[in-house]
C-alpha cells in the first residue's frame, strides 16, 4: 500500500486550495492506494467520506484530523469519531486523556515537529513521549530548508530528527501535507500490506509497522522550486 497520511482540502481547511475530488484524482494519477484527509480541527463525517469514496473506488480514503496543541506543536490524529478532540489549543495531556478509553484504536503522530522551532526542549519531548509516530519528511518540512542526496530530498535538520527518535519506538512517516495540487504524490509511505478497511484498522497498522519512504524527485523538485503551500 502506498499512502499519504497528511493531506488537506479546501472543504474544511481554509489554507488549502485543493478540491476533494482534485486531491483524489491526483492521488490516483500518482499511483497512491490510499490517503488520509486531515483537516485542521475538523474530521470528515463517515457519510462525506463514503460519498467521496464512491467517486473513486480505486482509492481508499480515510478521515483524520490535525490538531494544534497548546504546547505549540501539531499532532495528526487518525481514528474514528474524533469530534471531541478537535478544539483548538488542546494540551497533549487533554488529548490523550480524551482518547484513553480507545487508545489502541487511534494513532497520533507529530507533524513537521521542527518547522517553527529548532529546539529540542521539554515541550516537544513531552509531546513525543505521548504520540505513536513522527513525520520525518513532508513538503512543509522541506520547503524551509533541504538538500538533495542522489534522488532523495531530505531536511537539513536530520540531527534533530535522530535526537527525537532516540529512545522512542515511534513510527516514522513520510507525507506531503498537501495543500495545493503540485504537492500531491511527491512523498508517500509504502507498506507491505493492503489498505485496511477503516480508520481503526489503519491506526493499528501504523502503530505496528514501519513504512518505507517513496519520493517522486522530479515532481518534488517542481513543487519546491515553485512552492505554494
Amino acid at each position: 500500500m502506498r499512502i499519504d497520511c497528511h493531506t488537506h482540502t479546501r472543504r474544511y481547511s481554509s489554507c488549502s486550495s485543493l478540491e476533494p475530488e482534485e486531491l483524489c484524482q491526483l492521488a490516483l494519477h500518482q499511483n497512491l492506494d490510499a490517503i488520509v484527509i486531515t483537516e485542521h480541527h475538523v474530521q470528515w463525517q463517515p457519510s462525506e467520506i463514503s460519498d467521496l469514496a464512491g467517486q473513486f473506488p480505486q482509492l481508499r480514503i480515510y478521515a483524520g484530523m490535525e490538531v494544534t496543541l497548546r504546547e505549540g506543536y501539531d499532532v495528526v490524529v487518525i481514528g474514528k469519531e474524533l469530534r471531541d478532540v478537535g478544539r483548538r489549543l488542546i494540551s497533549i495531556a487533554e488529548l490523550t486523556t480524551a482518547l484513553e478509553d480507545r487508545r489502541d484504536e487511534v494513532f497520533l503522530f507529530i507533524a513537521h515537529p521542527f518547522r517553527f522551532s529548532k529546539r529540542y526542549g521539554s515541550r516537544i519531548q513531552h509531546v513525543l513521549d505521548a504520540v505513536d509516530g513522527i513525520e520525518m519528511n513532508s513538503v512543509n518540512i522541506l520547503r524551509a530548508q533541504h538538500r538533495r542526496i542522489g534522488r532523495r530530498y531530505t531536511t537539513d535538520d536530520d540531527a534533530l530528527y535522530l535526537q527525537a527518535n532516540r529512545g522512542r519506538d515511534l513510527t516514522r512517516l513520510y507525507n506531503t501535507d498537501a495543500h495545493t495540487p503540485n504537492a500531491v504524490g511527491t512523498i508517500m509511505n509504502e507498506f507491505e500490506a493492503p489498505p485496511p478497511e477503516d480508520e481503526t484498522a489503519l491506526a493499528r497498522l501504523l502503530a505496528s509497522h514501519q513504512p518505507c519512504e517513496m519520493q517522486d524527485p522530479e515532481l518534488l523538485k517542481l513543487c519546491l522550486d515553485g512552492y505554494s503551500y
